[in-house]
């Protein structure tokens, strides 16, 4: 039986196999190895872009230390004009499930999408009519994190959502959650910045896109300390009630994967 060092460094063989043959085979433009912000060595997280017609898709990979050996990678479809996208992401879930372990799938990934990329219902933009001028756009995003421990990360996470005019909250501990909500732009420009720190997971298991001004639910963005003094195992009951507080409740399976 393999010790779990071995298989550790089994994955990691892997992993640095299959990521060169992807830079064999896309460009920088269009798969993107992302960097940590702190140490700038290269991070767990990819980005695949697609232009299909006017419209712009985005693969996001979240790869855990045990791919492909015993867990499969966290991957989120998110695109302008990308009508469905949870059906879309449910979809994809179902299928990289069916794909079997101890295998790098990076590549079928990739090739789902470019498959399946026609078959998305994407709203017309080919009108006849005189477009009008263009509406203000909100989102909310829904992040999961095994744990957020680290002061510097915590720091860094209330500034940029001052940065970016971000409302919501996040909560130090184990399981972490951070939830924002803004200007569509600023909420995924957040999420890309962060996503390139080094986690040991890290999953943006929800969107709501093309809300109003007046749909959004939070006057500031705060720090939430549902996890007692030494900031270690989060309550999740007191998170379930924030979400239900704010009108979210239906949201807390899908953020904790329920």
């Amino acid at each position: 039986m393999k010790s779990d060092e071995d298989i550790q460094n089994e994955c990691d063989l892997l992993k640095a196999e299959e990521f060169e043959v992807l830079q064999s085979m896309f460009d920088d433009r269009e798969l993107q190895f992302l960097r940590d912000h702190e140490t700038s060595v290269l991070s767990s997280n990819l980005v695949f872009k697609k232009a299909l017609d006017n419209v712009k898709i985005e693969l996001h990979f979240t790869i855990p230390s045990s791919y492909p050996i015993k867990e499969r990678p966290s991957v989120f479809i998110q695109g302008s004009n990308l009508q469905n996208e949870r059906k879309i992401n449910n979809d994809l879930k179902e299928w990289i499930d069916t794909l079997d372990l101890e295998i790098p799938i990076i590549a079928d990934i990739i090739m789902w999408l470019n498959d399946h990329a026609e078959e998305f219902e994407l709203i017309n933009n080919r009108s006849s009519c005189p477009t009008p001028p263009a509406q203000e756009t909100y989102s909310r995003f829904y992040i999961y994190s095994h744990h957020l421990y680290s002061s510097i990360k915590r720091s860094d996470i209330m500034k940029l959502s001052r940065n970016y005019d971000l409302k919501g909250f996040s909560t130090p501990g184990k399981p972490a959650v951070i939830i924002v909500e803004g200007k569509a732009s600023s909420c995924q420009n957040f999420y890309n910045e962060i996503k390139s720190w080094n986690w040991q997971r890290l999953v943006l298991r929800s969107t709501e896109t093309d809300l109003g001004e007046k749909d959004l639910k939070f006057q500031d963005f705060r720090e939430v300390n549902a996890a007692g003094a030494n900031n270690k195992h989060v309550n999740t009951g007191e998170i379930k009630k924030i979400l239900e507080s704010s009108g979210l409740g239906e949201m807390f399976d899908d953020l904790y994967n329920l």
